[in-house]
């Protein structure tokens, strides 16, 4: 894996790449295809989505052995704009599901993986799709309908984001 990760942000690359991952007995594994996404979480981690026979976005982890590499959850959404944030994956979820079990009321939302059980956190949701997400330290950062967002990560179910506020100049030219 590690000989991809330099090209992980070149998207015409990772259109042609096939994850292979050998097993134990060095019969090698497919994925399901395409691979996209590809995010290093701490230092020993891969995250990625992929999609199945179906269609279905789904997220992925491993740690580079074929034991290892699984899929994380089944979240009715599409997994994007991954992220590590102190070794904490963050992502948001596209088109997820409004579901009083889960405490979502919207369809973008935040959601985090971590060690721990729960494994998937819930973290926030938002009235717009955002349109760009980064990390700094523990703290997420995104940009949603020209306003910035900053998460810690907790969500103590009164969604305690903060929203930046600027005077003057709208925000503009934000990527990731």
């Amino acid at each position: 894996l590690s000989a991809y990760l330099a090209y992980m942000d070149d998207p015409e690359i990772l259109a042609r790449v096939a994850l292979l991952l050998s097993g134990l007995s060095g019969a090698a594994v497919t994925l399901p295809s395409p691979v996209s996404n590809l995010t290093a979480v701490g230092v020993d981690t891969l995250f990625f989505t992929t999609v199945d026979a179906n269609g279905i976005w789904q997220l992925w982890e491993s740690d580079g052995t074929a034991g290892g590499t699984r899929q994380v959850i089944d979240l009715p959404g599409t997994p994007v704009r991954l992220v590590d944030a102190a070794g904490t994956l963050y992502f948001i979820l596209k088109n997820g599901q409004v579901s009083g079990n889960l405490g979502t009321t919207r369809t973008d939302q935040l959601w985090k993986v971590r060690d721990t059980e729960p494994r998937i956190v819930f973290v926030d949701e938002f009235d717009l799709p955002p349109e760009a997400m980064m990390a700094a330290g523990s703290k997420v950062f995104l940009k949603v309908g020209g306003r910035i967002r900053v998460e810690d990560g907790t969500y103590a179910g009164n969604l305690d984001g903060v929203w930046v506020t600027f005077i003057g100049t709208p925000i503009s030219g934000v990527t990731e």
